[in-house]
């Protein structure tokens, strides 16, 4: 089988499959998801005029993917809008819905639809999926996660006792303001606790407060240290798409207190963390007022963590389903051409 990947910026090409994938890029796609933190939607938030570039970097994307076409056997697009540059094309399409792009089309509902067209949508969680079937409700949608984590730091590394950590870009829809306000409370309560954050953002001002250790951009081979160091992992966003740093905490041990969003609303219960509503910054103060102030409460919750997540998250259950994707794509193929329909 031979797929070749629709890649956009930020996202990274298909790996260890055991198929043969070839990454397809436009020029534009790649540099702005290199250069811009957070890919073209980012981008546009900051610089709206980069909207007027799309058309002719989706142009040049199509010419690439006409260029492999005929050698191929099924593309995948990740992100919405790059399965334009298979149309016309008569090959089977599969597409990864990444949270960005389906925002962006939420405010293109009348576009949606084209835009989503045939083929079955990868998605990560029920609330995406939700949230795709609104677009195109006859649109095929099949839960698959993005990544897959292995456990890389020997579980018997005892974390810090009254110690948070946050993987975060420190901007407002990560929860920036929400959770400078609960940890002030935090700090009232339980002057020895520490906030470890790792990421920055135009918004890093916000955190300046007691307590709070900024570790900055890290290598993520350094992110299982950094999550095992921690008693306790902070989700504090108000739209989280999926939530890859909650399951590295998950699958390492570390219990989570996070936001009703991503996949942190459908796997973390009272045995693993606690989950508040978005928004709420009283209520995450509550939360992580409660746990960090029982370290073995903390430590209970951690490794039962670990003994639960650590298969249900691994690369290999991805990559099975994946593959079964792509195997029930091509047994259908009518179902997912992304060629023109007819009228």
């Amino acid at each position: 089988m031979h797929v070749v990947a629709l890649v956009p910026p930020g996202s990274t090409p298909i790996k260890r499959i055991g198929v043969e994938t070839t990454p397809v890029y436009s020029p534009f796609w790649h540099s702005s998801g290199r250069n811009h933190r957070g890919g073209i939607p980012a981008l546009i938030r900051t610089k709206p005029q980069t909207i007027a570039k799309i058309p002719q970097a989706l142009r040049r994307l199509h010419r690439a993917t006409v260029d492999v076409a005929d050698s191929v056997d099924l593309f995948h697009a990740h992100w919405i809008p790059t399965r334009l540059s298979a149309y016309g094309i008569d090959k089977p399409i599969v597409t990864t819905a990444h949270g960005a792009d389906v925002r962006m089309l939420e405010k293109l509902p009348l576009a949606a639809a084209h835009f989503v067209g045939r083929g079955p949508v990868i998605v990560a969680t029920a609330e995406l999926e939700k949230r795709v079937q609104a677009l195109a409700p006859s649109t095929t949608t099949l839960r698959i996660y993005p990544v897959g984590v292995e456990p890389r730091v020997a579980p018997s590394s005892k974390p810090e006792d009254f110690r948070g950590l946050a993987i975060m870009r420190l901007a407002p829809e990560k929860g920036v303001h929400e959770l400078a306000e609960a940890w002030i409370k935090v700090r009232r309560a339980l002057p020895q606790a520490t906030l470890a954050i790792v990421g920055d953002g135009p918004f890093h001002h916000q955190l300046e407060l007691p307590g709070v250790e900024f570790i900055g951009n890290i290598h993520p081979n350094r992110i299982p240290e950094e999550i095992r160091r921690a008693s306790l992992y902070v989700q504090s966003s108000r739209d989280e798409s999926f939530g890859v740093a909650t399951v590295e905490a998950l699958v390492h041990g570390c219990p989570v207190v996070a936001t009703a969003t991503g996949i942190a609303a459908e796997v973390v219960d009272e045995r693993y963390g606690r989950v508040v509503p978005i928004g709420d910054p009283y209520a995450l103060s509550v939360a992580l007022i409660e746990l960090l102030n029982d370290p073995e409460k903390l430590l209970t919750m951690g490794q039962r963590a670990s003994a639960d997540f650590s298969h249900h998250f691994r690369w290999e259950t991805v990559i099975d389903r994946l593959l079964l994707a792509y195997e029930s794509t091509l047994q259908y193929p009518h179902h997912s051409r992304q060629g023109r329909q007819g009228g």
